[in-house]
């Protein structure tokens, strides 16, 4: 991540008690405290379990028996880089999703953006063609996802 990117809003992760199980990277736990995350040291005080490792016996403790959300680290960077929480469904480090797995690059070729759009693209577009398991939308068709950016932070 560049400089810039690892800004932390000051108050990011005000209302975030983590715990961490298993090895991370440092800067995730530096990213948390940095947005006044606040590390616990065991898992029932926490809001957020922070693992890579799904088939750790202490996730599914955290998930089965606490009901916490269990996320990779890699929400804690995007939602650096977002400005604002992420939602935590699709940050599951367990293997058992559906696209688990699977990196996928959403090219602008080809797609016509209408003007009165402005917060259309094509991966808006193609990630509800997914959700929807429909690739034949026309580009010029208003999404039933639209995402706008106002004051500095995402919104979808």
């Amino acid at each position: 991540m560049s400089e810039e990117e690892n800004k932390v809003s000051d108050e990011l992760f005000k209302d975030v008690k983590f715990y961490v199980v298993g090895d991370i990277d440092q800067k995730v736990v530096q990213l948390l405290k940095a947005g006044k995350g606040k590390e616990v040291s065991y898992n029932a005080l926490a809001t957020h379990i922070i693992a890579e490792d799904g088939d750790n016996p202490e996730v599914g403790e955290s998930r089965e028996v606490f009901d916490l959300p269990v996320v990779k680290p890699s929400w804690v960077i995007l939602s650096v880089r977002c400005g604002d929480l992420l939602p935590v469904t699709g940050f599951s480090p367990e293997s058992g999703q559906i696209f688990f797995g699977v990196t996928a690059c959403l090219p602008r070729v080809g797609v016509s953006v209408p003007e009165s759009m402005p917060g259309w693209s094509p991966a808006v577009r193609t990630l509800r063609n997914i959700t929807n398991n429909s690739d034949m939308q026309p580009a010029n068709r208003p999404a039933s996802v639209h995402v706008r950016k106002s004051s500095g932070s995402l919104h979808v």
